[in-house]
């Protein structure tokens, strides 16, 4: 929504002041009306009404300058956020199924990190990810942080098979990421981005975790005497079935 700027703000609060003076010229006189000649009251009646009408006008102007205000901030804040920006979304028909690949750019000076693309829709029909590409944008660096510059890619394919339609328009793409001061957005295409509001904390879950370390011997302060060595390190990365399949395990 567009605001009011500060010569817009004025000029409303001033009709508005006048539209209100009428209303209370009236309403204060229209008893004193005798004949031809009005009783225009005393100076200090005057005065109130002064008073009246200005406080109105200044309540007025102070609200249309918060609004303004407020929105500034807004946009501010969501100026970096639009940085992050689709720059091609590719479909390829040639397959059983329709694929779509969707490439993000930053063009923007600061940093993105743990970038998902979270929707992808071709013809008004919802697509899907195969558990390789799924698996690989939650691990691969270019989601875990987009430098500026830099590019990454998400693919997806629409669950119908030896599908014919061809898309008149651009397939929507939603995908959230993380700013460079840990702001979370969300990003319909072209749209502005939405802020993804901060999950609130459940005192309750923290008060029992703080309740367990503190009952730790010695009030958790210092390492456990107990001659354990784990074999931190020695990772194993699980496969999926798509990757044993290949192999022909």
């Amino acid at each position: 929504m567009n605001l009011p700027d500060r010569r817009t703000a004025l000029v409303t609060a001033g009709v508005l002041a006048l539209a209100v003076g009428a209303v209370l010229a009236y309403t204060t006189f229209a008893n004193d009306w005798h004949g031809d000649r009005v009783d225009w009251g005393s100076v200090p009646a005057w005065l109130s009404f002064a008073a009246s009408v200005g406080t109105f006008a200044g309540i007025w102007v102070a609200y249309l300058n918060f609004r303004t205000t407020r929105e500034h901030r807004r946009d501010d804040e969501a100026s970096p956020a639009r940085l992050l920006v689709i720059e091609n979304v590719a479909v390829a028909y040639g397959g059983k199924y329709p694929t779509v690949t969707v490439t993000l750019r930053n063009v923007g000076s600061q940093t993105f990190s743990d970038v998902q693309v979270t929707g992808v829709t071709l013809c008004d029909l919802g697509c899907q990810q195969t558990h390789h590409d799924h698996w690989h944008e939650r691990t691969h660096e270019s989601h875990e942080v987009v430098r500026p510059n830099a590019t990454l890619q998400s693919g997806w394919v629409l669950p119908v098979e030896r599908f014919s339609d061809r898309a008149t328009q651009r397939p929507e793409v939603q995908y959230e990421y993380t700013d460079g001061k840990g702001k979370r957005w969300r990003r319909l295409s072209n749209l502005e981005p939405e802020r993804i509001p901060a999950k609130q904390t459940d005192r309750q879950r923290r008060q029992r975790f703080d309740d367990a370390l503190a009952a730790r011997p010695d009030g958790g302060n210092g390492n456990a005497n107990i001659h354990i060595n784990l074999a931190i390190g020695q990772v194993v990365q699980l496969e999926d079935d798509d990757e044993a399949e290949t192999r022909g395990d």
